[in-house]
């Protein structure tokens, strides 16, 4: 800017073709990230999908011991009702509560293990850590994110560039503290 603005007896011509400085800069930033996140970042998005599954097991576990619980207790509702122990009108009030919810248990199982089968299908599945690692080695580049990143690229008249980003980097140790 400075060459354009005062010309050659102020500033160097040091044009370069912004393919150069943009890869660069991606480089640049990819080592910062190399070095800012490490694997145990990573980690964290392994096996959240295992962590769902794990919950909807266990609660397809519960809610199939529950429907055999209640299987039994109206089956002995009735060998109950047939022994004389209890009459009509209790049985059919005790059945039918008993009846509603080896209902309500039996929908939910039903959607549990329809969504279970569509969490394994391969078109559904949601590979995280590979969408961050993307993110984060730069694979996937927006030049607005690029712009939110960094203040300014400097080019010196041997053709050297710097950059100073709007987040401390922590390659930069310079003592003045700028980045």
């Amino acid at each position: 800017m400075t060459y354009t603005k005062y010309g050659p007896t102020v500033c160097s011509n040091h044009l370069m073709r912004e393919s150069i400085i943009d890869d660069y800069v991606i480089g640049d930033l990819k080592s910062i990230a190399a070095k800012v996140l490490d694997d145990d970042y990573y980690k964290e998005f392994e096996g959240m999908n295992v962590k769902q599954e794990s919950n909807e097991d266990s609660r397809i576990d519960e809610i199939t011991r529950k429907l055999n619980e209640v299987k039994e207790i109206i089956k002995g509702l009735y060998l109950d009702k047939v022994k004389g122990i209890i009459d009509e009108d209790l049985f059919l009030s005790m059945s039918g509560e008993y009846s509603e919810e080896k209902e309500r248990l039996s929908r939910e199982y039903t959607k549990l293990i329809d969504r279970r089968k569509a969490a394994r299908n391969p078109q559904e599945t949601v590979d995280y850590m590979s969408i961050i690692r993307q993110i984060s080695n730069f694979d996937i580049v927006d030049k607005t994110l690029l712009f939110k990143l960094i203040d300014r690229i400097e080019l010196s008249a041997d053709r050297e560039i710097h950059i100073t980003y709007k987040f401390k980097n922590p390659y930069d140790m310079r003592v003045s503290g700028t980045n």
